[in-house]
């Protein structure tokens, strides 16, 4: 984001920011999944919401999207 705001870069890909200055233009949707141990209380059930997941511990490709992806959790309940 500071790159596109210094003007550095014309474009960047990622996940939806709260930056109201700037134009999203959504691409690509990716379904999340949760993967859980066949004993975690969530295991039996077919589907999940954000807001059963948002006091569990996430293991993700970036730090960046571990932040969003909490952020959605307390948004969503």
């Amino acid at each position: 984001m500071q790159q596109l705001d210094a003007g550095e870069i014309d474009i960047a890909f990622c996940t939806p920011p709260h930056a109201p200055h700037l134009t999203l233009v959504e691409i690509l949707q990716e379904e999340l999944v949760a993967i859980v141990p066949l004993d975690h209380p969530l295991a039996a059930n077919d589907e999940c919401h954000l807001a059963d997941l948002a006091e569990e511990p996430f293991v993700a490709y970036a730090r960046a999207f571990i932040a969003f992806v909490k952020h959605m959790c307390a948004v969503n309940g």
